[in-house]
Formats: C-alpha cells, structure tokens, sequence
C-alpha cells in the first residue's frame, strides 16, 4: 500500500481499455509523478500535476507505481505536483 505523504512515479497502467483511458484522462501514466495527501477506506486524495484528485482504490490498484528517489524531486512534489505505489 502507498504511504500518505510519500511520491511515487508511475510505471504502467493494467486494466481494459476503457479503464486505461480513464486513468490517462486524469493524468495518471507512465512516468507520471504523483503524491498521496490523504487515504479514507477505500478512497484516495492524490495530487498530480498541482490538481487534487479524489479517486477510488479500484481505479487505483490499475496503477503500478516506485517511490519517488530524488531529494530535489520530494521538495516539488511537497511544493504542489506529486503521487503513489501499488496501492494493495
């Protein structure tokens, strides 16, 4: 599971086609750089690109993702643009 504060990169999207797009809609692709603000059961708030996104663990467990390494890259990421790992 992701831990609420951390950032992560996006490796890879799983799921069907219409679930990809979804995801890629909002943002969430490979190489996308994302934080957790918040966890509520089975519900997320993510920030991404500087945007607040509320978004279900379902959609989430498509998303795989590694922790963000770069101290320089945590500091904007807490400045306003990161996110997550696998969230199972």
């Amino acid at each position: 599971m992701a831990d609420v504060g951390k950032a992560y990169v996006v490796d890879s999207i799983r799921g069907r086609d219409k679930v990809q797009r979804q995801l890629a809609n909002m943002g969430l692709i490979p190489g996308a750089k994302v934080q957790v603000l918040s966890s509520l059961q089975q519900n997320f708030i993510i920030l991404l690109n500087q945007t607040r996104l509320g978004v279900s663990r379902e959609l989430l467990d498509k998303v795989q993702v590694h922790p963000q390494e770069s101290v320089q890259e945590e500091t904007e990421i807490q400045q306003g643009g990161l996110f997550r790992e696998n969230f199972t």
